[in-house]
């Protein structure tokens, strides 16, 4: 299956941010132009983990460094291929 191209990316996080109280600095279309060549589950995973940073710092609000960690937890080179789970 090909990578989803950039509408379809910014698509996919609004499907998997749908439910987060995203800031409204948080730009799906800007992070969406960031995330070329991640997959549909890795984008997943993505806002996964963004949320997650916001709930480890006691935040109810996602920001845009929560995603900007993530991208960088989702896409580390030491371990490509390796499921975001067994990091």
């Amino acid at each position: 299956m090909p990578e989803p191209d950039v509408e379809g990316r910014e698509q996919i996080l609004r499907i998997h941010t749908q439910r987060m109280n995203l800031a409204d600095s948080v730009d799906l279309a800007e992070l969406a132009e960031e995330t070329e060549g991640l997959s549909g589950a890795e984008l997943e995973s993505l806002a996964t983990e963004a949320g997650m940073f916001a709930i480890r710092d006691n935040r109810t609000e996602v920001v845009g460094a929560d995603f900007l960690e993530a991208l960088d937890k989702v896409t580390r080179e030491e371990s490509p291929g390796k499921p975001i789970a067994f990091y």
